[in-house]
């Protein structure tokens, strides 16, 4: 369980890094300073808050399915 949150930290990380990285590498690139860097930083923020979303999402199904078997 442990490696499973650390291994979402590391994604959010890495998606928001990469998003800023590559924006960062493409406005100077072609010179449309600071949009794509913005762009693709909302992305990466996306992308880290979906990975959020699909762990909260693994870790209340043991929940949800306690919850139907239980009595009743």
């Amino acid at each position: 369980m442990l490696l499973g949150l650390s291994a979402v930290g590391i994604e959010m990380g890495a998606a928001v890094g990469i998003g800023i990285g590559l924006g960062y590498y493409l406005d100077r690139k072609l010179g449309t300073a600071p949009w794509l860097l913005l762009f693709l930083s909302v992305c990466g923020l996306a992308a880290a808050g979906r990975a959020l979303a699909r762990l909260i999402r693994r870790l209340q199904k043991p929940l949800d399915d306690e919850g139907k078997g239980g009595p009743g």
